[in-house]
């Protein structure tokens, strides 16, 4: 399912993309890939959210996203 998933998918498509990523990624927390995919998905989402005006199922995503990197960013120009 994973290697189907259309971004431009439905919500429904796009959900369970975002769950099977974070199945991976918990069943391998360490797995950079992974983790990145799944903060990808996350992001994607959360911005569709937003754009549709749905802050507060946007904000979720994001601040997930920054959960699942923050550690990552002391490494990169980036680092808020």
């Amino acid at each position: 399912r994973l290697v189907q998933a259309d971004p431009l998918a439905s919500a429904e498509d796009a959900d369970a993309a975002i769950a099977d990523l974070q199945s991976l990624h918990e069943g391998a927390p360490a797995d950079l890939p992974n983790r990145s995919s799944f903060a990808r998905a996350l992001a994607w989402r959360g911005e569709r959210y937003a754009a549709a005006g749905e802050t507060a199922r946007a904000r979720v995503d994001f601040q997930q996203v920054d959960r699942l990197l923050a550690q990552f960013a002391a490494d990169t120009r980036d680092r808020v």
